[in-house]
């Protein structure tokens, strides 16, 4: 069972933050796409806006994450994909989370509803949780969790680790792997990277992996993002 994450303590609360993305294919300088991240925290809850771009300035996707900032609880999610017009979405409704789709494409949404229960989480709560957990992770104990994928209706199983022998690592950064839990879905599914400053308040650089944003011709695309504030 995956216990409760820590929470954290009562502080005032900090100024919008944000964050500016550049989006590469895994090898190769093209920039492919641009981003723009805000991070706000307010009332107990931490809202994650993100707006992604083609490098012309067209529209590609935008995503708004809500969460609990004391237990990383998921509150809300929702993505619009401004080519294709696929949605997602994900809501909290008391102990329940109901987790709906809409292909490109398609009119009808499929939907599904999951009991809500500690150590759940989705993608933007992934980071604050390697920022809440960074003591463990650093000594290479590995740090479980379920994330919840609300174009599969789904939760999977996944955890965090360092990996010491990763080619990304380079001086003054630590790269933490993120991979499914079971050893058999390992060999199915790829990991994703993400790659951290040493230093607090250990700052995300970069992540390697799958990205929410799908090829023209529909197809899921791993990607190389870079931050920057």
């Amino acid at each position: 069972a995956v216990a409760p994450w820590p929470r954290a303590a009562a502080a005032a609360e900090p100024p919008p933050r944000t964050l500016h993305l550049t989006l590469y294919a895994l090898t190769g300088d093209a920039v492919l796409y641009r981003g723009l991240r805000t991070i706000r925290s307010e009332g107990g809850r931490v809202t994650v806006t993100t707006e992604y771009t083609l490098p012309s300035g067209a529209p590609v996707q935008r995503t708004e994450s809500v969460y609990e900032e004391a237990s990383l609880a998921p509150l809300s999610h929702r993505l619009h994909d401004a080519r294709s017009g696929e949605e997602e979405s994900l809501v909290r409704e008391g102990e329940a989370l109901r987790l709906s789709y809409r292909a490109k494409g398609t009119d009808a949404e499929s939907s599904a509803t999951l009991p809500h229960a500690p150590g759940q989480g989705f993608t933007a709560s992934v980071e604050p949780l390697i920022l809440r957990q960074w003591e463990r992770l650093a000594a290479g104990a590995a740090v479980p969790f379920r994330l919840l994928v609300p174009s599969r209706r789904d939760s999977y199983a996944f955890r965090l680790q360092r990996d010491e022998a990763s080619p990304l690592r380079q001086p003054g950064t630590r790269v933490l792997r993120m991979e499914p839990d079971s050893w058999l879905v390992r060999r199915l599914v790829d990991p994703l990277f993400f790659v951290l400053e040493l230093q607090a308040p250990h700052r995300l650089r970069e992540f390697r992996g799958r990205s929410s944003i799908k090829t023209d011709a529909g197809a899921d695309q791993d990607l190389r993002i870079v931050f920057s504030e």
